[in-house]
């Protein structure tokens, strides 16, 4: 069982191994790893002994983390699969490959929490594999909570959501983004890392001193960077100026890879039914909230 992960600001960034503020959320992912040598196969059949029709059947793919990560340890990928459910059948953006080699690692190591395993490690390997993206989401799902993680300083910081008055949702939009196009959009940006890192300082203070009006300032201030970088979606732009009449809403950004996959939403009460229309309009589905937190204990 591992977590569901949102960068809620800090994408891009992270690639510097600057500071960004991720949640674990639930639902997560359940993924069981079965090879030919695994005890739960049925050697005739060479299936799970299990049937659910909740979980998918994955070939694993040579160039994806898990599979590049199994390779170099000399296993033969060709003869084993991922089972996997997703978390509300969500495509993309909330961390299916990096729970994919999470998984993997466990498999190897036979490890029964993903609490057990060293958050840098698997980082370390991920950055070993030569393929994009910072690796931290994969601290994320290992670590689970709010966290604020800065490579460079070897920050890792958990915290609990400090705003009695200001929740938040996160929405996946269906939109899918992949990283290395992600990474060529980067590479072609005016991105300011320097102030990036500055306005992320901001909102680990605000955070730390349950500041709204800074917190949300910070939000905007990180949302406006990416926008005038180019970091940011048409599609995710159209939804985030449609939030902006809803009085409720305090702050809104896109997450991850162009702000694609999700969007999450800072809003001034205690529930979202204000959104229910908005959501059902645009096809968007809930995917996490401030109230399903993956905690640090087992779920």
């Amino acid at each position: 069982m591992i977590p569901s992960k949102t960068f809620i600001a800090g994408e891009y960034l992270a690639l510097k191994g600057g500071l960004a503020f991720m949640v674990a959320t639930r639902p997560g992912f359940i993924i069981l790893v079965n090879g030919p040598s695994d005890k739960n196969f049925n050697r005739s059949s060479n299936e799970p002994i299990f049937q659910n029709n909740e979980f998918q059947k994955v070939q694993i793919h040579p160039q994806s983390p898990a599979g590049r990560y199994l390779q170099n340890l000399n296993y033969n990928i060709e003869q084993m699969f991922f089972y996997i459910q997703k978390p509300g059948g969500i495509v993309g953006g909330l961390g299916q490959s990096s729970a994919e080699l999470i998984s993997a690692y466990m498999w190897v190591n036979q490890l029964s929490e993903v609490y057990e395993i060293n958050p840098w490690e698997i980082q370390k390997i991920f950055l070993s594999l030569n393929l994009p993206g910072s690796g931290y989401d994969l601290i994320s799902q290992v670590t689970g909570q709010l966290i604020f993680l800065k490579k460079n300083s070897l920050l890792l910081q958990k915290i609990k959501w400090p705003f009695t008055q200001m929740g938040f949702v996160i929405l996946a939009t269906g939109v899918k983004i992949n990283t290395h196009e992600a990474l060529f959009d980067l590479d072609k940006s005016t991105f300011d890392f320097i102030k990036a890192q500055d306005i992320m300082n901001d909102l680990k203070q605000s955070v730390e001193n349950a500041n709204e009006i800074l917190f949300i300032k910070a939000i905007n201030s990180y949302r406006e960077l990416l926008f005038l970088s180019h970091l940011e979606h048409s599609y995710t732009t159209g939804l985030l100026e449609e939030l902006k009449t809803f009085s409720e809403v305090l702050s809104a950004k896109g997450c991850g890879a162009q702000g694609a996959d999700m969007v999450i939403i800072f809003y001034s009460q205690d529930n979202f039914l204000f959104l229910e229309e908005f959501i059902k309009k645009n096809n968007l589905t809930v995917v996490g909230s401030n109230n399903n937190i993956w905690s640090a204990n087992r779920d």
